[in-house]
């Protein structure tokens, strides 16, 4: 679901990415207000008021997350984009280290090795060519959800239906202000206006309601696994309906990437479950977020 947001992004081809995040944003919170409406729920006013600190901090970092992923895509190919973001879980984990002080094992550096020699490969090993404003906004991109995966650990369970609210919020503000300051419009041809709404409001808000769905039954190993799956269809996606097609370079160095996250969950999920005593351990759906 959430890979089919590759097709909503393209069509928009005539909204800057400015317009692009602020409709969405507009869809995504209209859908989650909705949402909570029906559900009848406490208010998303009432919820907002008792998000934490951490959980505005988490709908910042999402948000920030979201618009750089949208500028990258403006300018960088989809496989290159979704390979490099997908080195978010490592990064959270880096940071894990000093934020949060938890101990960084053999597996895990070994994982982080891996993962920045893939980012090395899919270069080609020259870090003075090639489109590095995209590569930076989307390492900025995975970053800044590192960030929102620390929050999301320690906000409260009942604080992560508020914190996308803020999310939505806090994007299309940040883009409505780009917007005014630089005197750009807000509105874009209305057929990418309809795209941007209906990818936040459909794609993006059921994509995300599935995965939190979905995170209540699977092991933290298996969430990350299927996590990996949008980085992998979106570039199929591209490749069938846009011709675009990813180098040898870039295929070989998101492998990469993508067993050194995999190996990595899978060396935590071990840990754990040795602490454990071998029993099967559950996860929180905080433990590993939605993508934006």
């Amino acid at each position: 679901m959430l890979s089919l947001g590759v097709f909503f992004i393209r069509g928009a081809a005539e909204a800057d990415a400015f317009q692009y995040v602020f409709w969405r944003s507009v869809g995504l919170t209209v859908a989650l207000i909705a949402v909570a409406a029906v559900r009848g729920t406490d208010s998303p006013l009432h919820q907002l008021a008792r998000l934490p600190l951490t959980g505005w901090l988490g709908g910042a970092a999402i948000a920030l997350s979201a618009l750089t992923f949208i500028l990258a895509l403006k300018v960088s190919s989809f496989a290159e984009t979704f390979f490099l973001c997908s080195l978010a879980p490592l990064m959270s984990v880096a940071l894990a280290r000093p934020m949060l002080g938890e101990r960084l094992t053999a597996g895990t550096v070994l994982a982080i090795a891996l993962a920045v020699a893939g980012v090395y490969v899919m270069v080609g090993g020259d870090f003075t060519g090639g489109n590095w404003i995209g590569r930076t906004l989307a390492l900025v991109s995975a970053a800044a959800f590192a960030g929102y995966t620390l929050a999301t650990r320690a906000a409260a369970a009942q604080s992560l239906d508020a914190l996308l609210i803020a999310f939505g919020l806090i994007a299309a503000g940040s883009a409505g202000l780009v917007l005014l300051w630089s005197g750009g419009p807000f509105l874009p041809p209305l057929s990418n206006v309809l795209l941007g709404f209906v990818h936040g409001g459909c794609v993006l808000s059921l994509g995300l309601w599935l995965y939190g769905q979905g995170s209540r039954h699977v092991s933290a190993v298996t969430l990350t696994m299927l996590a990996q799956t949008e980085a992998i269809a979106s570039p199929v996606w591209a490749a069938l309906a846009f011709g675009e097609r990813p180098g040898l370079a870039v295929i070989t160095g998101g492998a990469m990437i993508f067993v050194a996250v995999i190996g990595q969950a899978i060396d935590a999920a071990r840990r754990i479950g040795a602490a454990s005593g071998g029993a099967p351990t559950g996860r929180s759906p905080a433990d590993i977020p939605a993508p934006p």
